[in-house]
């Protein structure tokens, strides 16, 4: 083989020049180290100050030694990459890393397998991504704790779990949820953190309109953020304690504060973070003030079916007592008529008080198996000559009592325009599930108005019915339609309903 030129050996003492530089300017930690042993060979300025170590002390470890030491993080694990990366296999992964003090640390590390002075070495490239690895750890807990919030039962209850995560997670100690009160037209301070109770020596005060930077915060619902809150125009005390100050609207409904005495302590990430746990608590609010309406709205219509089925039955009953009366005293066909016109009432008042009660939105449900249900149901209805074909399959999510009145109805509805020996068939959707028949149809421009209450085409049909159906539908948050079975006959569609795995 010729020996090298001259040229030839400046040309590579130029390159390895170059390589040294980039070694040793790059913003990550590099180091070289034997491929058989792990023996560190080489560091450059990153890795000193990344790892707390001198070129010279690095010199004198091994890779393993970097490492945290409890498993996965071993030493035994770290030859073993080093060992692939050595094969021809580079090697990229999370790291938990361990500085010259002890601390521990997120890395990510890249393993390349190199050729230096006629000897097999590997370059290891390390980045730091503890901060990384914080925010991902810290979502994880904020989703956490979003579920406890979407189950808290006041919002006395939301707002203190919003305050401890902003303590616990966020780390951000300084911090109290204020929710708007009508009646003093202020956000009162409802939870808030045990320093900001040591600053303020009890509860923060409320937030009166207008008042500071707070208030202009909650008014326009826009997030702001104040690296020195006491140079702000708008400041309410300008001998305030704290500096750096969020302003985190809840909506309509309150506002989360929080505050440090240093400022410019806040940086993108905190408030990323400090957001997203704004717009959980916003959430499990206006879910607590949704449930609140939905109990009201469910004790009024209680009350209202009670007084109505105690004052409409009571006098239909001694209206029915006055009939059999007048029988013993008369023969006439008059009161056969008025007889059909009691129990047709009486078929209304179950029919509305049905009607009303199930329209209470649906709260609570349970995994439901629709085949034994639709099969149940076909025990309840008078069916005469028909014929059921249960082919639905799998488990739904619903309300048991009020799908079998769902299907019930279905079932008579067939019955009664479909004639006495219809078939009825119960079948599954992509998203749900429909009950079809073979009977005469429903006319398209009818297949929207036959849900209406009161809409009968049946002389001894009382039109709640089909409304009923609906009403239980969309208290599920399902969607119900008629269309026209294929082959001829009726097919209602019911969709949006949730269908769990088998």
């Amino acid at each position: 083989m010729r020996g090298e030129t001259g040229e030839g050996t400046k040309d590579r003492n130029l390159l390895e020049a170059d390589l040294r530089e980039i070694f040793h300017s790059v913003n990550d930690a590099i180091f070289l180290h034997d491929a058989r042993t792990g023996e560190i060979l080489d560091v450059n300025e990153t890795m000193t100050q990344m790892y707390g170590y001198s070129r010279a002390e690095a010199r004198e470890l091994t890779v393993g030694d970097l490492s945290a030491g409890e498993p996965p993080y071993t030493q035994e694990r770290a030859r073993e990459y080093t060992r692939k990366a050595a094969e021809g296999t580079p090697q990229v992964f999370e790291w938990l890393a361990s500085d010259s003090d002890g601390d521990r640390f997120w890395v990510e590390v890249n393993l390349h397998a190199a050729r230096v002075d006629e000897e097999d070495r590997v370059l290891a490239t390390v980045r730091d991504i503890h901060d990384r690895k914080d925010r991902t750890r810290a979502l994880d807990r904020l989703n956490a704790a979003s579920r406890d919030l979407m189950s808290a039962p006041s919002e006395e209850a939301v707002a203190s779990i919003a305050s401890d995560a902003a303590t616990e997670i966020l780390h951000l100690p300084l911090n109290g949820v204020h929710l708007y009160d009508g009646d003093a037209d202020a956000l009162e301070a409802v939870a808030w953190s045990d320093p900001v109770a040591e600053v303020f020596d009890g509860p923060p005060p409320a937030i009166r309109r207008g008042e500071g930077l707070a208030w202009q915060a909650f008014a326009s619902g826009d997030p702001a953020s104040y690296a020195n809150v006491a140079e702000a125009d708008a400041v309410m005390n300008p001998e305030t304690p704290f500096r750096s100050e969020l302003y985190l609207p809840l909506g309509n409904v309150g506002l989360l504060v929080i505050g440090s005495r240093t400022a410019g302590d806040f940086d993108e990430s905190d408030e990323a973070l400090a957001r997203v746990l704004a717009a959980n608590v916003e959430a499990a609010l206006e879910r607590v003030e949704r449930e609140r309406e939905l109990r009201e709205r469910n004790d009024r219509l209680e009350e209202l079916t009670s007084v109505v089925s105690h004052d409409l039955r009571n006098p239909l009953s001694v209206a029915a007592g006055g009939v059999e009366l007048a029988r013993d005293d008369c023969d006439s066909d008059h009161l056969e008529t008025v007889e059909q016109a009691h129990e047709r009432m009486g078929d209304l008042i179950d029919d509305l008080l049905t009607w009303a009660k199930q329209g209470e939105t649906v709260t609570e449900t349970s995994p439901v198996d629709l085949d034994l249900v639709a099969t149940s149901c076909w025990q309840t209805v008078e069916t005469a000559e028909a014929t059921l074909r249960a082919e639905a399959s799998g488990t739904i999510r619903a309300d048991q009592r009020r799908l079998q009145q769902l299907l019930e109805n279905l079932v008579r509805n067939a019955v009664e325009h479909g004639g006495e020996d219809v078939t009825i068939t119960v079948g599954d959707l992509a998203e749900g599930f429909y009950v079809a028949d073979d009977g005469a149809g429903i006319p398209p421009a009818e297949r929207e108005t036959v849900f209406e209450r009161g809409y009968s085409t049946s002389q001894s049909g009382t039109g709640y019915g089909l409304a009923i159906v609906r009403r239980i539908t969309e208290a599920h948050g399902w969607h119900v339609a008629a269309t026209e079975r294929e082959g001829g006959g009726t097919r209602f569609e019911i969709t949006g309903v949730e269908r769990l795995e088998d």
